[in-house]
């Protein structure tokens, strides 16, 4: 039941600097960090740069922007063993959007917090 293309007003593009205190939501009910994506050249790159450290996070990931059911695909199967999942309501990029982000790929930590670069501390 998805219908593609999936849409976002959030666009591909740097994160930015990021308040360390910026929480996305209340995440004491989340399992496991999640990754957003869509599926154009930045999230392709993005991905690919840092695939290994979120398989190490166990990071399931959302796609919230993608042309096509093809371009999907093409992505899950970019993505390996990782997770992925088209986000299909407008509830995490409300929360995003909410929280004055404005660009993915990004990374949503256990705790709330955001970011787009993965060191090698945060895989610890």
């Amino acid at each position: 039941g998805v219908r593609f293309p999936l849409r976002s007003r959030l666009t591909p593009g740097t994160l930015g600097a990021v308040s360390a205190e910026t929480k996305v939501f209340d995440a004491r009910w989340m399992g496991q960090p999640i990754f957003v994506i869509g599926t154009d050249k930045v999230s392709t790159d993005w991905l690919e740069k840092n695939m290994v450290s979120l398989f190490k996070l166990g990071a399931a990931g959302l796609v919230i922007a993608a042309d096509s059911e093809a371009s999907f695909k093409k992505m899950q199967t970019l993505a390996g063993h990782l997770s992925l999942a088209p986000v299909t309501d407008g509830w995490l990029e409300h929360r995003l959007t909410a929280a004055r982000i404005a660009h993915f790929p990004l990374l949503i930590m256990s705790d709330g917090s955001v970011t787009s670069a993965l060191s090698q501390e945060s895989v610890k």
